[in-house]
């Protein structure tokens, strides 16, 4: 009996230890899940195992325009998060047959004749599928940046909320960093920019002072997405 009392603790030891250690290795694997899945839908977008994904990274998209398209490793290179597929392969044609020029397109001119036309294609198609910035305010907000906004007309090109534009070749605007569109704004309105459907923005840039620009600038960067 006594002997049978012994094995039975022996039996009920192993079976609590073998039940804790399990536990404790489902809390473990728990713990170390949990980041990793927050962290997946954090970048949901650049994690993918599709053929953009890819072409976003060897091509070093990333390096400037940041690992989710929104944080660029510089103020004055875009936001392009969500971009329209037409626009962002218009740019990329532009800047690589030097259509355009202006700002720091030298920079990714360096990089784009590694990047073959079909690839451009499936690029500018991942980066529209990019989650935009979460903003601030509202377009409905009582400021001077929203009366400019109507007043100098540029919802009738890039709508009403800066990010339905009137045909898909022109940029959503809302959300984008404040001094990159404000050189945007001033490289336009002086002709170093005259690539695309800029000739149709030039005509109402003439309008436009450079302090106004500086406000417009900033309002779009802060609007809600």
């Amino acid at each position: 009996m006594k002997w049978f009392n012994t094995k039975m603790v022996l039996v009920v030891s192993l079976t609590a230890l073998v039940s804790i250690s399990a536990c404790g290795g489902g809390d473990s694997e728990t713990a170390k899940s949990k980041p990793v899945a927050e962290a997946a839908t954090e970048t949901q977008a650049v994690a993918d195992n599709s053929v953009g994904a890819e072409l976003y990274k060897t091509k070093t998209c990333f390096t400037c325009h940041g690992a989710d398209g929104k944080t660029p490793i510089l103020p004055i290179y875009p936001n392009i998060a969500g971009q329209t597929s037409e626009y962002a392969l218009q740019q990329m044609q532009d800047i690589t047959s030097g259509a355009r020029a202006n700002g720091m397109t030298a920079a990714m001119k360096g990089v784009m004749h590694l990047v073959s036309a079909e690839e451009m294609k499936i690029l500018a198609d991942y980066v529209s599928t990019f989650p935009r910035r979460a903003g601030g305010i509202s377009m409905a907000a009582d400021s001077e940046g929203a009366k400019l906004f109507k007043t100098k007309t540029c919802f009738t090109c890039h709508g009403a909320d800066a990010k339905t534009p009137l045909l898909p070749n022109y940029p959503k605007i809302e959300g984008q960093s404040a001094e990159y569109a404000l050189q945007q704004m001033k490289d336009i309105k002086t002709g170093v920019r005259a690539n695309a459907q800029t000739a149709a923005m030039k005509g109402i840039m003439h309008l436009v002072t450079d302090e106004e620009m500086e406000i417009l600038a900033k309002y779009l960067f802060n609007l809600v997405q």
